[in-house]
């Protein structure tokens, strides 16, 4: 079975119900790790991993070691890989405090505001945030967490590009979602203003007036008026439905009858369809919005494999030690019922095999797998804000 990520689920859920635990500022804890000059405490470790139990009902002993042999994890690597969660959040907040990278507090509350505007009264707010578990303290910290390592991300990646030959890679990957999608124009009429606009569907049909001046001297929506009417294609917006359902019926350089909508009438011109070729060799071959949307989304990544390349180093040279692991810790339950006699026989071999090249034994905890960076992928699309949009 393919390994889940703990840190990965960690997160989420932490995004969602605010369950990633501060670090304790008391010195007299038991360290589990340091990350450059920021001990890392082994109470807060735990503090992590019992949450994550509790929301993933797995607070049963039996149920948290099945659900640990499922995905291949030990205690040990669960701890590992929490660790690893905490350095790289320290390291954040060290490289930041090296690179002179902070967050206003107007920024903060912009944030917890716009949070804030889901709930109808304080009393709903701080009741959210009490069944998270959080005070609206730790609430605002973890905004400022994240936006500190947007800026660092920003700041060590800039100057990063994605080449054609990364952006056609992405292309190729994508643009099938693309496939058949239309670019529109349309002129508006208000909703009083049926009889004008089937008047000047006439014209239109009979060459009296085109569609650019039609829009210029009829259209009552001033976001595409600008621009001859152009709401861009529909892979990249919404349309409401009555102008969506019209356009889909519609061949390049074809005109819709008017269409009746909450916004009133429209007269729509389909001024492009994209085909995809079965085999994409070129950018050629897409429209320029689209190569736009997809170079975004190569440069992200480009920018997201250039940050955790620094990560890496930066954590080598900072260091990140990770101490012995204590006994009695509530989530190191018994695994030895998920060990095959198999496994335990290909386990002592193993061992017997090292200490004989090594000439003595060694009794070696397992090691927890390195935690990823989680990769944002960028989301470009080309939201333009017509009348024509839901």
């Amino acid at each position: 079975m393919k390994k889940s990520n703990i840190v990965s689920c960690g997160i989420t859920l932490a995004l969602s119900v605010g369950l990633v635990v501060g670090m304790s500022a008391c010195s007299n804890k038991q360290v589990a790790a340091t990350a450059g000059d920021t001990k890392i405490y082994e109470e807060d470790i735990t503090a992590y991993i019992e949450n994550f139990r509790a929301n993933q009902d797995l607070t049963d002993d039996t149920a948290w070691a099945s659900w640990m042999n499922s995905y291949g994890y030990t205690p040990e690597t669960v701890r590992s890989e929490v660790v690893d969660m905490y350095a790289q959040e320290a390291l954040v907040a060290q490289a930041c405090k090296e690179r002179g990278i902070s967050v206003d507090s107007a920024t903060i509350d912009q944030y917890v505001n716009t949070m804030k505007a889901n709930y109808s009264d304080d009393a709903s707010w701080k009741e959210a945030l009490e069944t998270a578990g959080l005070t609206e303290s730790e609430y605002r910290t973890k905004i400022e967490e994240s936006l500190l390592q947007q800026q660092l991300k920003a700041q060590v990646t800039e100057g990063v590009e994605a080449s054609d030959e990364d952006t056609l890679s992405i292309a190729s990957l994508y643009s099938y979602y693309y496939d058949g999608a239309r670019k529109s124009s349309h002129i508006l009429f208000g909703k009083d203003d049926e009889a004008l606009a089937w008047e000047v569907l006439q014209k239109l049909q009979n060459n009296e007036i085109s569609f650019e001046d039609a829009v210029a001297q009829y259209s009552t929506d001033e976001g595409s008026k600008a621009d001859a009417g152009n709401v861009g294609w529909d892979c990249m917006t919404t349309f409401v439905t009555e102008y969506q359902t019209a356009l889909d019926g519609l061949e390049k350089g074809q005109m819709s009858t008017v269409v009746s909508s909450d916004y009133g009438f429209h007269i729509i011109l389909c001024t492009d369809v994209f085909n995809r070729p079965e085999e994409l060799t070129s950018l050629d071959e897409l429209p320029e919005d689209f190569i736009e949307v997809f170079r975004n989304y190569a440069k992200s990544n480009a920018a997201t494999a250039a940050y955790n390349e620094w990560m890496t180093s930066y954590k080598e040279e900072k260091g990140v030690v990770l101490n012995d692991m204590p006994t009695g810790l509530s989530y190191a339950v018994d695994m030895s019922a998920y060990t095959t006699e198999d496994e335990a026989a290909e386990g002592t071999g193993e061992a017997t095999g090292e200490a004989a090249t090594q000439g003595t034994t060694t009794d070696e905890s397992a090691s927890g797998t390195e935690a990823s960076d989680a990769s944002s992928e960028a989301n470009t699309e080309s939201n333009g804000e017509t009348s024509a949009s839901n």
